[in-house]
């Protein structure tokens, strides 16, 4: 996944190791300031341990790049889309690769060997395709993403009344967490009155933007945190799901995990 922002008045964009492990073994034409970023200070060792982090980028360059790279997911416009919608991009997803892969296996083998950037599309759409679910999940709470701590320059702002004047909240590029900070720029300090009517007044907006775009969203716990360096409190609220009900959840992700299956039918092959 990739997820745009606006920080300081610099466009920056983050970029999921998993889609950096599969741009690296691509055919793909890189950017050498996405290599050397990423590479720069020696070997990077890509697992199931760490995939799902996120790597920041600032050069305009590899801004445009990851604009362009259109198989790799944009997580704000997805986690707006319903279960159904996400199935139904799931299946254009399938109908281009199916294209694909007529037109390469209609061609003789000679002709294949010259139309070698057919098979890498389709490797990536595939890649694509394959992340589909892990929106899906967690907007469920089946699973957590570790999103940077930062506010998202599209999310929602919340300024203070007189009551609660010097403080703000803004949502932040996870779309479940909300930061509560000193007007200031200051560190937030023990004896500093935390405007909690501030902070739930955000967290009630919160709740009721993710309702309109989270079908699933019920039950859901809160957890708070100070942020790195000190100038932010940091609401998170995680879907909660029921210790009875998760075998039935297992089974509802298992669901769409067959639906994705089905589409793989009629993929290139070796």
């Amino acid at each position: 996944m990739k997820v745009f922002n606006i920080e300081d008045n610099q466009e920056v964009v983050y970029v999921q190791l998993d889609d950096l492990a599969v741009l690296m073994h691509s055919d793909e034409a890189i950017p050498a300031c996405i290599v050397t970023q990423v590479f720069g200070n020696g070997i990077v060792i890509i697992n199931g341990s760490n995939n799902s982090e996120f790597v920041r980028f600032d050069d305009p360059v590899a801004i445009k790049f990851f604009k362009d790279a259109d198989w790799i997911i944009n997580f704000k416009d997805y986690y707006k889309l319903s279960e159904k919608e996400l199935i139904d991009h799931g299946q254009a997803i399938q109908d281009e690769m199916n294209e694909i892969a007529n037109k390469f296996n209609a061609l003789p083998l000679e002709e294949r060997k010259k139309n070698m950037d057919l098979r890498n599309r389709h490797e990536l759409l595939d890649h694509k395709f394959a992340a589909l679910p892990r929106v899906l999940w967690f907007k469920q709470g089946f699973i957590s993403i570790p999103f940077p701590e930062v506010i998202d320059n599209d999310g929602f702002k919340i300024e203070a009344d007189d009551k609660s004047a010097g403080y703000e909240v803004k949502q932040g590029i996870n779309p479940m967490q909300v930061f509560l900070y000193r007007t200031d720029g200051q560190e937030l300090k023990e004896n500093d009155k935390i405007p909690m009517s501030l902070l739930q007044s955000a967290l009630s907006l919160l709740i009721m933007n993710n309702m309109e775009c989270n079908e699933f969203l019920g039950d859901f716990e809160e957890t708070k945190k100070l942020s790195d360096d000190g100038k932010a409190l940091i609401t998170s609220v995680k879907i909660k799901t029921k210790e009875e009900e998760k075998e039935n959840n297992k089974g509802q992700k298992l669901t769409f995990g067959k639906k994705v299956k089905q589409f793989f039918e009629g993929l290139l092959k070796g």
